[in-house]
């Protein structure tokens, strides 16, 4: 509501949050400058503001911000990659490609880290039993009951396997697809 006149500008303030006084940061700001930035913050340090509307019979309520904001530098880490495939794989090398991360953090991409980890191949299984025509195959014992021990131990193994997991660094690329050489040949 304005009042029952044309809004002329806003009164801009900044509180930090263990603060009593509001300080003005900017005093007048026209309605074609919306959205206003306010200057002059500490990094690390909270604040309210509030906004009072203005018309040609003064200022109006002033209304603050339901939280409080942390300063902070808007530059952070990207985004991951988004859709990273092999583009080709040969017996000891890979191509792989992906697409660049949704955001960038607030500056420009310089490369990417491209890692690998080893993969163990699972176990291989038992060999069949060939069983002569008109013997019975083989007994095989059932196993003992022991369910919940099993399950925690095969939790905590689980566990030490993760912690065992070691990223390898391969290299830093530029573009957004990479040829890996020297791999171990799988069997």
């Amino acid at each position: 509501v304005d009042g029952g006149s044309e809004i002329t500008h806003y009164i801009i303030e900044k509180r930090e949050i263990d603060r009593k006084t509001w300080a003005i940061a900017k005093g007048e700001v026209t309605i074609d400058k919306i959205p206003f930035k306010v200057g002059g913050l500490t990094a690390g340090t909270e604040y309210y503001f509030r906004v009072t509307a203005v018309n040609q019979y003064g200022p109006g309520v002033p209304k603050v911000s339901p939280t409080s904001y942390l300063a902070s530098d808007p530059i952070s880490n990207p985004d991951p990659c988004e859709k990273i495939e092999v583009l080709e794989i040969t017996k000891n090398s890979a191509t792989v490609g992906w697409v660049k991360p949704m955001r960038d953090g607030g500056a420009k991409i310089d490369g990417y880290v491209i890692e690998y980890i080893e993969v163990k191949p699972p176990p291989e299984p038992p060999a069949p039993v060939e069983v002569p025509e008109g013997e019975a195959p083989p007994v095989v014992p059932e196993p003992v009951e022991e369910e919940e021990e099993e399950e925690e131990e095969e939790d905590e193994e689980k566990e030490k396997e993760k912690e065992k997991e070691v990223w390898n660094a391969y290299t830093t690329v530029k573009g957004l697809s990479v040829a890996i050489s020297g791999l171990k040949e799988g069997k």
